[in-house]
C-alpha cells in the first residue's frame, strides 16, 4: 500500500503564512480531492508534495521515505503531475509526447525499449488517445490535448497522480469525460485533484479536504466536509445542500 503523509507541514514566504501547521495522509486506489477559495493554498501543496517548493518546516513523505531524501528522477518514479495548463508550443507527434512520460526511468542517454513502448500503448489505450498518435499535439483541442498529457503522467507509471485544476478550460463534456477517467484510474493508484467545481468534486471524489488560509477547515467523505456550515465559512456564501436524485451524490445551489 502506497502513501504520502504531510507531518505539521508549513510554508511561508517572507513572513507570510502560506501553508500553516497542515498534517494530512493520502492513501491508494483513492480519488482525494482539495477543494477551498482563491489563495487558500491548494496548488501551493502540490507544489510541496512536488518538491517545488522547499518546506519551512515539517517534513512530507511517501512510503514512510522522507521526499528531502529522495532525488528528482526517484521523486518522479513516484509522482506524477497534470499542471492546470498544459498548453504546448512545440509540434511533437502525440506519441512522443506520451513516451515522454518514461524519462524519469531512463538513463540520459538510453534509448526508448520495447517496454517504454508497450507502456506508452498502454496508457494511450486508457485515455483513449491511440488515433491521435500520428498528429501534432498542437492540432488538437484543448480537452484533446489534456487527454494526452495524461497519458504521459500515467505513462510514468507513478504511485500517486496529481493534477492541478484539469477541467478549467475544458467545456462541460470535457470535463466529464476527464473526470471520469481520473475516476477509473484511482482504482488502481492514488489521485490527488485540485478542483474548483464543488459539484463534480462532491459526484467523483471518495474523500475531500477543504482548506482555507492555508488550514484544513473539514476532511473526510463529501457529506461530512460540503456541510453549508463549513461552505459558509469558506466561502461567504450559504449553499443549499441536496442529494442529486438520479446520480444521489451532493450537490450544492447557491443563492445570492
Amino acid at each position: 500500500m502506497h502513501s504520502i503523509a504531510l507531518k505539521e507541514v508549513q510554508f511561508k514566504i517572507k513572513e507570510k503564512i502560506i501553508i500553516d501547521t497542515i498534517s494530512l495522509n493520502f492513501s491508494d486506489k483513492k480519488l482525494t480531492g482539495i477543494i477551498g477559495n482563491n489563495g487558500s493554498g491548494k496548488t501551493t501543496l502540490l507544489r510541496l508534495i512536488l518538491g517545488i517548493l522547499p518546506l519551512t518546516s515539517g517534513t512530507i513523505e511517501i512510503n514512510g521515505q522522507d521526499i528531502a531524501s529522495l532525488k528528482r528522477k526517484e521523486l518522479a518514479q513516484a509522482v506524477a503531475f497534470l499542471p492546470q495548463n498544459t498548453f504546448s508550443d512545440f509540434s511533437f507527434p502525440c506519441e512522443e509526447v506520451t513516451l515522454m512520460g518514461r524519462n524519469p526511468h531512463r538513463g540520459r542517454f538510453q534509448s526508448f525499449t520495447r517496454e517504454d513502448y508497450n507502456i506508452c500503448e498502454e496508457s494511450m489505450r486508457l485515455t483513449d488517445t491511440r488515433h491521435f498518435k500520428g498528429r501534432f499535439i498542437t492540432e488538437l483541442s484543448g480537452g484533446e490535448e489534456q487527454t494526452v498529457f495524461l497519458a504521459r503522467a500515467l505513462t510514468q507509471t507513478p504511485q500517486f497522480l496529481l493534477l492541478d485544476e484539469p477541467t478549467s478550460h475544458l467545456d462541460i463534456y470535457h470535463q466529464i469525460k476527464i473526470l471520469e477517467l481520473i475516476k477509473n484510474l484511482s482504482r488502481d493508484i492514488g489521485v490527488i485533484i485540485v478542483l474548483h467545481d464543488l459539484n463534480m468534486a462532491a459526484r467523483f471524489c471518495d474523500t475531500l479536504v477543504l482548506v482555507s488560509k492555508g488550514r484544513v477547515v473539514a476532511e473526510g467523505v463529501p457529506e461530512e466536509v460540503m456541510t453549508p456550515q463549513n461552505i459558509e465559512q469558506v466561502f461567504k456564501i450559504r449553499p443549499i445542500v441536496q442529494r442529486h436524485p438520479q446520480l444521489q451524490t451532493m450537490q450544492l445551489t447557491f443563492c445570492s
